[in-house]
This record gives C-alpha cells, sequence and structure tokens, in this order.
C-alpha cells in the first residue's frame, strides 16, 4: 500500500501560455493547501521543470 500525501506536501506543475490562468490556477492552488506551485509559460519550459525536478519529485500537471 502506498501512503498518502497530504495537499500541503504536493508538487504540482502549471504550464500554460496564458498568465492570467497561471496566476488563477497557482493562486486556487495555494489556497486549497498546496504548497509548491511550480509554473511554466510553455511546454518546453515545462519539460525543462520536470527533468531538473527530478523523478518522482513532480505530483501533477496542470496544462492545457
Amino acid at each position: 500500500m502506498t501512503a498518502k500525501k497530504a495537499i500541503s506536501d504536493l508538487q504540482i506543475l502549471v504550464i500554460d501560455d496564458n498568465q492570467q490562468t497561471v496566476r488563477l490556477l497557482s493562486m486556487m492552488l495555494r489556497d486549497m493547501g498546496v504548497k509548491k506551485v511550480l509554473t511554466a509559460q510553455d511546454s518546453l519550459s515545462g519539460w525543462d521543470i520536470l527533468v531538473a525536478a527530478g523523478k518522482g519529485a513532480i505530483d501533477g500537471i496542470i496544462c492545457d
């Protein structure tokens, strides 16, 4: 059985070319209790962040 992470321990990556959308989603995630929200403006930047973070570091990705 896998241990569940608390929402505050999740690391979420938000990828969107619309800065307002990125800010809104980031704010919503933080309001929900997520402390680690990473953002990227495009898929290539998102990929760079994902690779730099390392295997298993990012718990979820929100993108359009």
